[in-house]
């Protein structure tokens, strides 16, 4: 059975993630240490008391070599039931054994590998890099660790990014509008309320003091986030431009709308 795009792609993550893996533990002097599996089990933790009554009717314990092995058994319902587990729990010592499970031939099983293992990689990947960035000396590794873990799903450090966009004289200001559209996907909140990015970034567009590469990007940030008050804004700014190119870019977007 042929591997889809996207298992593919997660196969190529696991590669980079067991090198980052390395490549930490060599940074920090130390063995790379496991995700711990079931001692941290909490007694009111509704989703594993549910899967551990769904194993033991299988006759499988929640140990880690007990889901292992259990990845082998004739129920497809039983190997799904492991794979979950693994997916919650597990860690790179179970990567080779998900990932035969990607051509089972029950559908349900190839999907719940394909989780499992997305889960395993981004959070260890995640745990790798914040500890290579940890012991970086790069002065914009907050910005930059921002930016990879919200690649990785994981927009929790928007702030990094925000702060440039607020800043017109920030160094990262450039990157900060290319970046803006990958974290707008996400409902963020701050004190309650909903991160605003477009108000911002129409602060960078209206400038004209800036360096006109910072406002086409600005205008190209609004319009890859698409929203009603980014719309709004290249409106009401489209009548009085005047870079030649930042106009090209208003008209393009509100013509698609």
């Amino acid at each position: 059975m042929a591997l889809t795009m996207q298992m593919k792609f997660l196969l190529v993550l696991v590669t980079i993630l067991v090198t980052l893996t390395e490549a930490a533990s060599s940074l920090c002097g130390q063995q790379h240490t496991a995700h711990p599996f079931y001692d941290t089990i909490r007694p009111g933790d509704e989703a594993w008391i549910g899967l551990r009554r769904e194993l033991k009717n299988y006759g499988i314990a929640c140990t880690p070599s007990a889901l292992i092995e259990g990845l082998n058994h004739k129920e497809s319902m039983a190997r799904t039931a492991c794979l979950r587990g693994l997916g919650i729990a597990g860690d790179l010592s179970a990567v080779d054994h998900i990932r035969r499970l990607l051509e089972d031939p029950e559908f349900l099983v190839r999907e719940t590998a394909l989780r499992a293992l997305h889960s395993i990689v981004s959070r260890e990947l995640m745990s790798q890099v914040e500890q290579l960035y940890r012991d970086s000396r790069y002065k914009n590794k907050d910005f930059e660790l921002a930016v990879l873990v919200c690649e990785f799903g994981d927009p929790g450090r928007y702030a990094w990014v925000l702060k440039a966009i607020q800043n017109p004289g920030d160094p990262l200001l450039g990157r900060a509008l290319m970046y803006a559209p990958m974290f707008a996907r996400y409902r963020l909140y701050e004190n309650g309320q909903p991160v605003d990015w477009v108000r911002p970034i129409s602060r960078v567009l209206a400038d004209r003091r800036l360096d006109p590469m910072l406002r086409q990007s600005a205008a190209t940030a609004l319009k890859d986030i698409g929203s009603p008050e980014a719309f709004d804004v290249m409106k009401d700014t489209l009548p009085m431009e005047t870079d030649p190119t930042v106009k090209y870019i208003l008209e393009g977007a509100l013509r698609k709308k």
